[in-house]
């Protein structure tokens, strides 16, 4: 229904949570089997490595040391999901709170002002993908005919900048945000009333406002996360209507430098959503 909010399926996937747990088991059962089928030779030969360990004792080693690694790699990894998870609510609720303020009419006060009155740009977002780490903010526009946050025009901001938070050993930096059809780093959304919105994003096939925060992590074959946040539609006659919704995924990226592909080398259906 038009101006209403709809969210997108969310459940939680352990695809790589699983493959980790299953590689490190598979570790130390190996390793068991080894040293059973292997004991009573053993029991003959006393075998050292050059560090002085058994061999039975370095293979136990190993084993344990799998299964830190995939426990380390496990935890990390749900850490930073849930870092994401938490960014698209958090951009969700401003979301909200930005059409809560165009619908009720919500007056504010600009430098310089005498009056509160109701901001003629309406309320507004800025996202800025375009700095380290990536940001937005929450804006009321005081100049109607120049849509978007300029300064110049008294444009003022609401509290604070954003930032979206840095995933916990990445080496592919802080959290990425886009227009997820044409790839922008900097745009807008503003609201005049409860539906009806102005932006300079671009659309895409179906009409839809999309907004890209992504974690692509080191690389292919491990996987990042990404949230698709809807924030509107168009309409036939040229409208921009908000309709928010958030949908979070695993994603793999395609692997620098060769230019092809790795693994689904986008966003990883088959893996479905988290």
């Amino acid at each position: 229904m038009e101006g209403q909010d709809t969210f997108w399926h969310l459940s939680q996937s352990g695809h790589d949570h699983r493959h980790a747990l299953w590689s490190a088991t598979g570790i130390l059962v190996s390793s068991l089997i080894f040293i059973d089928l292997n004991f009573e030779n053993m029991k003959k030969f006393k075998f050292k490595s050059r560090s002085g360990l058994t061999i039975i004792e370095l293979l136990i080693v190993i084993a344990i040391m799998g299964i830190i690694s995939a426990t380390f790699y496990i935890n990390v990894n749900n850490d930073n999901r849930k870092k994401l998870v938490a960014a698209g609510e958090e951009l969700i609720n401003n979301l909200r709170r930005v059409r809560n303020m165009a619908a009720s009419q919500t007056t504010y006060k600009f430098a310089g002002d005498s009056e509160a009155v109701f901001p003629p740009g309406g309320y507004g977002i800025v996202f800025d993908g375009t700095t380290e780490p990536a940001k937005y903010f929450l804006y009321a526009d005081k100049s109607a005919g120049n849509p978007g946050f300029l300064q110049s025009q008294g444009d003022e901001k609401i509290g604070t900048d954003i930032i979206l938070p840095t995933p916990v050993g990445s080496s592919r930096g802080p959290l990425e945000l886009s227009n997820g059809v044409d790839g922008d780093k900097s745009f807008y959304f503003a609201l005049l009333s409860e539906k009806k919105a102005i932006t300079d994003m671009v659309a895409d096939s179906n009409k839809t406002y999309i907004l890209s925060i992504k974690w692509p992590g080191p690389g292919a074959p491990i996987n990042g996360y990404e949230a698709e946040i809807r924030l509107g539609e168009q309409t036939n006659d040229g409208l921009v209507i908000t309709n928010f919704g958030v949908a979070y995924s695993e994603y793999t990226p395609p692997s620098s430098g060769t230019g092809l592909p790795i693994g689904c080398g986008a966003k990883c259906d088959y893996l479905g959503d988290f």
